[in-house]
């Protein structure tokens, strides 16, 4: 069993509250690189924008699939 599969066998179990701590862990992880690097906040804001809704698009895809 790979590392992929062994996390999604351990996700079933999960609690919604549980997958929204790990959503305030990344919100987290990233005001700490830009803590650490100020250089990414020199972006423009919708290159921020655009990454969102790339990064969020298989994701409403799958969602709107099933």
């Amino acid at each position: 069993m790979n590392y992929i599969e062994w996390a999604e066998s351990k996700i079933i179990n999960f609690k919604w509250y549980d997958i929204g701590l790990i959503k305030l862990s990344v919100f987290a992880f990233a005001f700490l690189t830009a803590k650490l690097c100020p250089e990414v906040l020199s972006l423009h804001w919708g290159f921020y924008l655009a990454a969102g809704l790339v990064l969020a698009l298989p994701v409403y895809c799958k969602m709107l699939k099933s």
